[in-house]
């Protein structure tokens, strides 16, 4: 009863719970939270965030690879290619992987100053500006862990150029999010992907690569292509892997339950936007 209501105390009240459907985010979260303040450690502390789903409402990857070839923003020569891979992924003949690799290796030769820009501008406008789609408890979150010391990274299928949109309107640095990218020569885009590719397993040699030696205290992502990663923490310990919106795919909510793991259900009104 104490620490339920020493979390009421520290926990913002955006996040609070709603009378009718309950805390926004699970008590093992909170509880983590109240951890973090009370164990201070000189091992160094990090968090992970999937984005799409996870952090954020949308697909913004998927829903950002229909505008740019909707405008035609994507080199001439891969315009094509694109369409026709784009079919194929739809009708089941793709694989998501090979469509997310075709998605950044499609944009080779532009400018990445251009793709930025893009990106940008797709975040501002994408469905009355994607900034609404954030996820509330998951921005407080966020700030929530940053305050106690803990790095949080975004690891993510989609782009990197685009995913880090979104991580500014979340206050995460740029150097902290690891997408599926391509080389960079003289400003442009090649065709060359950056290694490891951040894709189920390839989540997992991401972080180590990029992040190194720590201890993920939180994991959260909403796919089967997360579920290597969220795989990380060690309850032991007190560490926390969380699922959002486990309902959409009945493998991840499988897996959540055989193994302990926190979920957390949002949905439109959870979000920046309000609706």
């Amino acid at each position: 009863m104490v620490l339920s209501l020493s979390l009421l105390v520290f926990w913002p009240a955006a996040v609070r719970a709603r009378p009718s459907r309950g805390p926004p985010l699970p008590r093992a979260v909170r509880a983590l939270l109240h951890r973090l303040d009370q164990q201070k450690s000189p091992q160094k502390r990090f968090a992970v965030f999937d984005a799409d789903h996870t952090l954020w409402n949308r697909d913004v990857g998927v829903q950002f690879q229909k505008w740019m070839a909707r405008r035609r923003y994507f080199p001439r020569t891969a315009q094509p290619r694109l369409a026709r891979a784009w079919r194929r992924y739809r009708s089941g003949k793709l694989s998501g992987l090979s469509m997310f690799k075709l998605a950044v290796t499609g944009m080779a030769g532009m400018q990445e100053a251009r793709v930025r820009e893009l990106a940008a501008r797709y975040w501002d406008r994408g469905f009355g500006s994607f900034e609404g789609q954030i996820f509330r408890p998951m921005k407080v979150l966020v700030r929530e862990l940053q305050r106690r010391g803990v790095d949080v990274y975004i690891v993510s299928a989609s782009n990197p150029w685009l995913v880090a949109e979104g991580a500014r309107r979340l206050g995460i640095d740029e150097s902290h999010v690891i997408g599926m990218g391509v080389e960079v020569k003289g400003g442009r885009l090649t065709d060359r992907l950056t290694r490891p590719v951040p894709w189920e397993a390839g989540k997992v040699e991401a972080i180590r690569a990029r992040i190194g030696a720590g201890r993920p205290v939180l994991v959260a992502g909403d796919s089967t292509g997360d579920l290597a990663m969220l795989g990380l923490t060690r309850r032991e310990q007190g560490d926390v892997s969380m699922i959002v919106n486990a309902h959409r795919n009945p493998a991840v909510h499988a897996a959540a339950r055989q193994n302990g793991w926190a979920r957390a259900t949002f949905d439109a009104h959870d979000t920046l936007g309000g609706r």
